[in-house]
């Protein structure tokens, strides 16, 4: 029975390397619940292709190295599967899985009889594979270590006292405060300039209701985690990626992608702990990064969650789905029993949690981070759920979207200031449209801002995201925040 076990082993360390490695690679976003049902999943087809070549063998020492060798090609099919249709354009996935299976078919079948002969040298390939990718395996948790090590110590440690707090008894005038971002939505010049079309009901509201909107707002970076990380920290993230630009202005090359924590400045929470500090109670929704399905990594006094009645499991960008992805096991994706609608459930679940005046606890401070219009493109102009994503290849899904959330925001402002007009509401996009950073550089920085501060003007033009929020804190709470005045420069450039 240890024998067995040692040979199931083998195949197992080989069948979870891709898990491990997408889930040390994304362990700033991922959680470790989501480590479940992958692993699961794998033990299942670890023990099946072992047992079903070892069966064709004879020899369970035979099964494990054609499964071992099976896995690797298996998970390595995608690029495989491309590089072959390059050059046999007709070729299909279910011309070359019958190959590819009754190819490890034969090569059980002829090391089989080979092992039954006693020519067993070529068994030792399977010990060493796994302890190749053990080895692997090992190397890249060690680089997660960091994070992980922090995700655990992080509320431990007593948070530094934000610059500037003023004593809470120093201001008794304490406005409810919201901060939306829209994830990728585009200001109004370059939607017009990219798409000839203007949200001309969004901007009459915007004037009408007494809204400050600033036409050459630019953010430093046009990376959401950055640029998040800049706001929730008080503080622009002091590593960044850098990058050199081309005559045309989009991006050449990256100089430097660095594997930062940033989500330390999530975790820190420096902006939350501010208004706690003055007694507020912290509201938060985030649809942060690529991965739906994890915890909020920000602190919070209450934090959105859709409700257990009112949607399924999403699939979109889990561990699970990246590791299939790439797989021979795609196709499983397309039946696996999940939420094809949970990112429509989530977007409308925090638009109808922000309008909703009777959740929250005055005074409040109320974070919201949409990923709107940014894909997946799942919603019509006119609010209707797509049946299927639309491309991010191409640009009227995004438009459709746009013009979506542009319509769906008005309701929302309006209930949050017919409910408190003397709040302050901030609306502002982490980045402009970006066509997955094929768009120069100064257009996909360039971000919509908007602010509006108890129903009177207030000079927000030209500032920055993190400098809006540093003069609306300036002026409510006599804080003393240094404030760039006009563009700040591109954080990343490097000339």
């Amino acid at each position: 029975m240890v024998r067995l076990l040692k040979e199931y082993v083998y195949v197992l360390v080989i069948a979870l390397y891709p898990v491990l490695l997408v889930y040390f690679r994304n362990v700033h976003e991922a959680g470790a619940e989501q480590l479940k049902l992958p692993i699961l999943f794998f033990l299942a087809v670890a023990l099946l292709a072992w047992l079903f070549f070892s069966a064709w063998a004879g020899r369970f020492a035979v099964g494990a190295l054609i499964a071992q060798l099976t896995l690797l090609i298996a998970a390595l099919w995608r690029p495989l599967e491309t590089a072959v249709r390059a050059q046999w354009v007709m070729i299909r996935y279910w011309h070359l899985f019958p190959v590819a299976l009754a190819v490890g078919v034969i090569a059980a079948l002829l090391l089989g009889r080979r092992a039954r002969l006693g020519k067993t040298r070529f068994l030792a390939y399977r010990k060493w594979l796994a302890g190749l990718f053990a080895i692997l395996i090992v190397y890249n948790a060690a680089g997660a270590v960091p994070v992980l090590w922090r995700r655990v110590t992080q509320f431990r440690r007593a948070p530094a006292a934000p610059a500037s707090v003023v004593p809470v008894a120093a201001r008794v005038d304490r406005p409810d405060v919201y901060l939306i971002i829209l994830d990728e939505f585009a200001p109004f010049l370059q939607i017009q300039k990219h798409f000839n079309w203007r949200p001309v009901e969004l901007a009459q509201y915007l004037r009408q209701r007494q809204f400050s909107v600033s036409g050459s707002s630019y953010n430093p970076s046009f990376l959401t985690v950055e640029v998040l990380a800049g706001l929730v920290g008080m503080e622009w993230p002091a590593e960044i990626t850098q990058y050199q630009v081309a005559a045309d202005g989009r991006i050449k090359k990256y100089v430097n992608t660095p594997d930062l924590d940033q989500h330390t400045y999530f975790a820190e929470s420096t902006l939350m702990r501010f208004f706690q500090a003055h007694g507020y109670t912290v509201y938060v929704a985030n649809m942060l990064g690529d991965l739906f399905n994890v915890s909020s990594p920000f602190v919070a006094d209450y934090t959105f969650q859709l409700p257990p009645n009112a949607g399924g499991v999403s699939l979109e960008n889990t561990v699970f789905a990246s590791v299939l992805k790439n797989s021979v096991l795609e196709p499983l994706l397309t039946i696996w029993p999940h939420d094809k609608h949970f990112y429509n459930r989530m977007v409308e679940g925090i638009l109808g949690w922000l309008a909703d005046p009777n959740i929250r606890r005055a005074p409040s401070f109320t974070f919201a981070h949409i990923a709107c219009p940014h894909a997946p493109y799942l919603f019509e102009p006119d609010g209707a759920w797509r049946k299927e994503e639309g491309s991010v290849k191409v640009d009227d899904f995004y438009l459709a979207q746009y013009q979506f959330i542009a319509k769906r925001i008005i309701a929302v402002l309006e209930q949050i200031i017919a409910a408190n007009p003397d709040c302050i509401v901030l609306v502002q996009s982490d980045h402009s449209y970006r066509h997955e950073l094929t768009m120069p550089v100064d257009d996909m920085a360039s971000i919509f801002n908007a602010v509006y501060y108890r129903g009177r003007a207030f000079n927000i033009e030209g500032l920055s995201g993190l400098d809006t929020l540093r003069r609306v804190l300036n002026e409510t709470f006599g804080t003393d925040f240094p404030i760039h005045e006009g563009r700040r420069p591109l954080a990343g450039l490097v000339q």
